[in-house]
């Protein structure tokens, strides 16, 4: 009945593609962010992901030593100066840590130990 060849199967399926395309443009994107996310079927309906917190800092100990000092705090040795978890590092005593977090100062102090007396 027809007998189109090939090329004309192409050039129509471009025509096609550059029209939609078009279409999209003009769309913009406002089309595709108002389309709600998808809700994964196999949980509950109420269910609601858990909100990952930051691990709060302990420091463990301190070190000293030819007029250096440095902290381990969460299993991280840091020095006065340097970040661990966003928060910069501004002081390190005998006995405590003082960082810096979001425009305020902040204080970490080393647990006494139970075998001190």
């Amino acid at each position: 009945m027809f007998n189109f060849s090939l090329s004309v199967y192409i050039y129509v399926a471009f025509a096609l593609l550059s029209l939609s395309s078009k279409i999209f443009a003009e769309a913009g994107t406002s089309a595709i962010e108002n389309i709600p996310a998808l809700r994964d079927p196999t949980q509950p309906i109420n269910y609601r992901r858990a909100v990952i917190r930051e691990k709060p800092l302990v420091l463990q100990a301190i070190f000293s030593g030819n007029g250096k000092q440095k902290a381990i705090i969460n299993g991280t040795a840091v020095k006065k100066g340097e970040t661990i978890n966003g928060k910069i590092i501004v002081d390190i005593t005998n006995d405590h840590v003082v960082y810096k977090s979001s425009d305020d100062l902040r204080v970490l102090k080393l647990r006494q130990s139970i075998f001190d007396k």
